[in-house]
């Protein structure tokens, strides 16, 4: 259901605030939240990630505009951690947004062999890596970052594509 989280008991949650389409397959996307929460790597921390799911349009859109690139990209994240205090209340600490473009993913679900349902956790966690700061801006991010995702969607039960890096 929009607006609940994908995981409420654990140290990350992942909230889907908007969908582009009903009747996704999000297993593979809940059980790489629990891999996350249960594995606790040591750059995770805990709070929560809004999840918003849009057509080509809509992150073209967002991709103009935030990063001032004139076509659709698969996934979008936005970091609050920078400055992030303790939140207040026993209330989960917004660490950021992350917009995946719906058509995107499927064609390269469809390209990779894959289903939508792992393109979107490989996604999402890619999402996750850099609202955490991790980035693929060098080869040896590169490395770093396939490795953390191979690894972790393993351990989730989601096939890992061949992620092809543009920078």
């Amino acid at each position: 259901m929009a607006g609940e989280p994908i995981s409420s008991s654990a140290v990350l949650t992942l909230s889907i605030i908007e969908r582009a389409s009903s009747g996704l397959d999000f297993g593979p996307l809940e059980r790489m939240v629990a891999v996350l929460n249960r594995t606790r790597p040591d750059w995770l921390r805990g709070g929560n990630i809004n999840l918003k799911l849009v057509d080509d349009k809509g992150i073209s859109a967002l991709n103009k505009e935030y990063a001032g690139n004139d076509y659709a990209t698969d996934v979008l994240s936005f970091s609050y951690l920078e400055g992030l205090g303790e939140p207040a209340n026993g209330q989960l600490a917004e660490l950021g947004d992350m917009v995946i473009s719906l058509e995107t993913a499927e064609r390269q679900a469809r390209a990779a062999g894959t289903r939508l349902s792992q393109e979107l956790a490989l996604l999402a966690l890619h999402g996750i890596l850099h609202i955490f700061g991790l980035d693929h801006v060098d080869r040896a991010g590169q490395i770093r970052m396939d490795q953390l995702q191979a690894d972790l969607l393993q351990q989730a039960g989601v096939t890992y594509r061949d992620f092809k890096w543009t920078t």
